[in-house]
């Protein structure tokens, strides 16, 4: 049988072309599986606000695969710098939480600036505000009532940086605090109930107590009548130890001494009997906000409501300085 050259090419071709087309088609399908580029524009400098830096804070995420940026979006790169403070982030730094999280590097492009400069959103509230807080929720805190007490003056040292967020704040005086004079305050803020801050302030309280004045100016030797005195409200920084605090201690007792109009009347002015004589046996009271402590004690010398005189402990032979408070009970210290 007769060959024909030209007629065997043509139908090898016509027999290729179809497997050529089913080849070309794998090779289409091919390129459609190349995986999808995700691109990371970053910039220079980002204001955080949370607890922690996210990807999705400090880079523009772009690209078709939604489920692939969404999980690069949550990836984080870290604790949040303190509020007020700022940390920088490096494409590098990048590259390796990326790594870190099984992502593909081939897929990723980072452009923009190779650093970033991260800064922690805040809110700052100056001693003077804070200053405020003390005297607006220390008398409450502390149950002071304003006829008794005032508060004179806080200070406060430095102020408060927080982050943003809603803050609330506890105010607390220290343990061993009395009710007046120089007291140790501490105000504690909380934003969004986990961030804390601790500041400390000075409050000076002023306490004030009924103490028997002059109505009138008197001289030595008159004899006191209700007329010439009245009762006033004095700090008690401003009075004597020994003052008097009861109309009845002064009223029919007589001046040791010229004195003028509001003058304080205290025991020493007042030709009245002492409350303790020496010699007497009186109770000696020891006592905290936490415990007191009573035992039996001798006077070694008289004194008047309020002054102080030497006391001997019966059952340890001790003398010790108290204050009178009544006829039968002197105050010591420990």
């Amino acid at each position: 049988m007769t060959q024909y050259p030209h007629r065997m090419l043509f139908q090898m071709i016509l027999w290729l072309f179809p497997a050529m087309i089913i080849l070309g088609g794998f090779d289409a399908k091919a390129n459609d599986n190349i995986t999808e580029v995700v691109r990371l524009a970053l910039v220079k400098n980002v204001e955080v606000f949370g607890d922690d830096i996210f990807l999705a804070d400090i880079a523009s995420i772009e690209g078709e695969n939604q489920e692939l940026i969404e999980k690069i979006e949550r990836i984080s790169l870290g604790k949040s710098p303190l509020p007020g403070k700022s940390r920088r982030i490096n494409a590098d730094n990048i590259s390796f939480k990326l790594k870190q999280n099984n992502i593909d590097l081939t897929s990723i492009h980072i452009n923009g600036v190779q650093e970033i400069e991260v800064t922690r959103g805040f809110t700052t509230l100056t001693e003077k505000e804070i200053e405020q807080i003390v005297f607006q929720e220390l008398p409450e805190v502390m149950g002071l009532d304003e006829d008794n007490f005032s508060i004179k003056e806080v200070k406060v040292a430095n102020a408060v940086v927080l982050p943003l967020g809603k803050y609330t704040y506890t105010v607390t005086p220290a343990k061993n605090a009395g009710m007046s004079g120089k007291l140790l305050v501490t105000v504690v803020f909380t934003v969004d109930e986990k961030f804390t801050k601790k500041v400390f302030a000075t409050v000076d309280v002023e306490r004030y107590v009924n103490a028997v004045v002059l109505s009138v100016p008197m001289k030595r030797n008159q004899v006191i009548h209700e007329a010439d005195i009245e009762m006033m409200k004095i700090a008690t920084e401003k009075l004597p130890s020994n003052y008097i605090g009861d109309m009845a201690d002064a009223v029919g007792n007589r001046l040791v001494r010229s004195l003028g109009k509001g003058s304080i009347l205290c025991t020493e002015f007042v030709n009245m009997p002492p409350a303790i004589n020496k010699n007497d046996v009186i109770l000696m009271v020891a006592e905290t906000n936490s415990f007191k402590i009573v035992t039996l004690g001798e006077a070694i010398e008289k004194g008047h409501k309020g002054e102080r005189i030497k006391v001997k402990n019966l059952d340890s032979n001790n003398e010790v300085y108290g204050w009178v408070i009544d006829s039968k009970s002197v105050k010591v210290g420990f």
